[in-house]
């Protein structure tokens, strides 16, 4: 009986035109078995296994495999992204350092609009958190929020307890990208009267558009910043699962999603870049961020 064997293939669908393949054998054995047999396992398949990318799995690799995901991590619009929040996050965290003390402060993302913002932060060693909830523009001023137990132990899980915030002596920066500014408001309303933690001199809450315009003297990258925020950018490359603010019980089943392929690359391109301006520092504390 004559053996074939093909090679299989899976797409990533990092842009239109971005296939990755996987390398592997089917033996035919009989009418109703077959058998696949893989070669050594692809990096990228490990690494869309993964929940994330971080610095814990970047140290994991070996050069060929950093060569490897190098040559895909141009497509999409990765570069040009990774240039504005790298230039934008580094000048935040500077002004953040002298304005609260280097490693006396906690970045919290929310949403998605600031996630790529976060993953500068967190790459530099800032203690970062990401709160997945969205769609809080359309809430009004008579709007009574639910509480969900749900999101409450997430919040604990964070260490984002009012307990946590005050025991932790550090300042905390709620953050979210700002137009009308009825999302951050809304927020931060949630965040008082149903979590407990109420706006005081170590909880902040800003808008990231506006603080990068006031701390960044260059106009055309603040632009660049702000049409990034509103461009899909952000949800494809933060790697921060969508979770309506109507749903907040359903935060476990959203955090245990897997971020998509396109944001773990962004993630590595990110790495590899502090890495040579020798910016990349690891914390302890951002090994569970989302």
């Amino acid at each position: 009986m004559k053996i074939s064997s093909i090679t299989s293939k899976f797409i990533s669908k990092i842009s239109p035109k971005a296939q990755v393949p996987q390398t592997g054998k089917i033996y035919s054995q009989g009418l109703n078995s077959d058998v696949f047999e893989k070669s050594k396992k692809d990096i990228l398949e490990e690494i869309q296994e993964k929940r994330n990318f971080k610095i814990s799995d970047y140290n994991l690799l070996t050069n060929k495999e950093k060569a490897q995901l190098r040559k895909i991590g141009g497509v999409n619009d990765i570069q040009d992204h990774i240039s504005v929040v790298l230039s934008c996050g580094l000048s935040l965290k500077k002004y953040f350092d002298e304005l609260y003390g280097k490693d006396n402060y906690v970045f919290v993302s929310i949403g998605t609009s600031p996630s790529t913002i976060g993953r500068v932060m967190e790459f530099c060693g800032v203690e970062t958190k990401y709160l997945p909830i969205s769609g809080m523009g359309v809430v009004s001023d008579d709007f009574k929020f639910k509480y969900s137990k749900e999101y409450a132990e997430f919040l604990k899980n964070q260490k984002l307890t009012p307990e946590d915030i005050a025991n932790s002596g550090k300042t905390y920066l709620f953050t979210d990208h700002i137009a009308s500014g009825r999302t951050l408001r809304a927020f931060k309303r949630m965040m008082s009267e149903v979590y407990g933690v109420h706006p005081d001199t170590n909880v902040k809450y800003f808008s990231l558009v506006d603080k990068i315009r006031r701390i960044n003297k260059d106009n055309e990258l603040a632009d660049d910043m702000e049409l990034s925020l509103i461009s899909s950018h952000p949800q494809v490359f933060g790697g921060i699962p969508h979770l309506n603010f109507m749903e907040l019980n359903l935060v476990n089943d959203t955090v245990m999603q897997r971020a998509n392929l396109p944001s773990k690359i962004f993630n590595f391109e990110l790495i590899e870049k502090l890495k040579r301006r020798k910016l990349l520092k690891y914390n302890p504390a951002n090994e569970n961020a989302l």
